[in-house]
């Protein structure tokens, strides 16, 4: 059964138009991620919260876990910080915020059947990053600030005790990204 298709913002503005320049990139200089969504959605269940991205699945808006699931493949998604700053500069509006862009996957599908048994969570992180340092993004700039392996860190904010002995254990990983973004949009 395939995953339902996340929702695609036709007018995106300001944070989901940030983010999706910068999965555009992503996914272009990453061969092996296999989706990256936008800006995760706090959904609560009975245990706290979980992410969940919007989807549409027969002609109804549902919503896709974002929690470690071998079925969504080597995937990421944001972790949007409330509270953006929005300052005028002429035509255009700059908002900065902060993000955490989070990583999960395994490392079978990032490296060759022979290589991925001599890598580890170091090295996927080291390819993502070179993947933002290198790319320019058009209407955004990114500046990381900080890395997180472990799964209180990486999903700070949401209940992810299952996570801590389940989902983090090789081949698998996760990581998180921590970045402050500055996007400039015409007004």
């Amino acid at each position: 059964m395939a995953n339902p298709v996340q929702i695609s913002l036709s007018d995106a503005k300001f944070q989901d138009l940030a983010v999706s320049g910068i999965n555009a990139k992503l996914m272009s200089r990453l061969a092996w991620l296999t989706t990256a969504y936008g800006v995760a959605v706090k959904k609560p269940n009975e245990k706290g919260f979980y992410p969940a991205t919007e989807t549409i699945s027969n002609d109804s808006k549902e919503y896709l876990s974002l929690f470690p699931d071998k079925k969504l493949g080597t995937y990421c998604f944001w972790d949007v910080v409330d509270g953006a700053t929005l300052e005028k500069k002429g035509d255009f509006i700059c908002m900065t915020f902060n993000a955490g862009i989070i990583f999960w996957g395994d490392l079978r599908t990032v490296y060759s059947p022979g290589a991925w048994k001599a890598k580890n969570i170091q090295n996927v992180l080291f390819d993502v990053v070179e993947a933002l340092r290198k790319e320019n993004f058009r209407t955004s700039r990114l500046e990381i600030s900080k890395s997180y392996t472990e799964s209180l860190n990486i999903y700070k904010g949401y209940y992810s005790k299952e996570i801590e002995t389940q989902h983090l254990m090789r081949p698998f990983f996760g990581f998180r990204i921590d970045c402050n973004i500055v996007h400039k949009q015409i007004c």
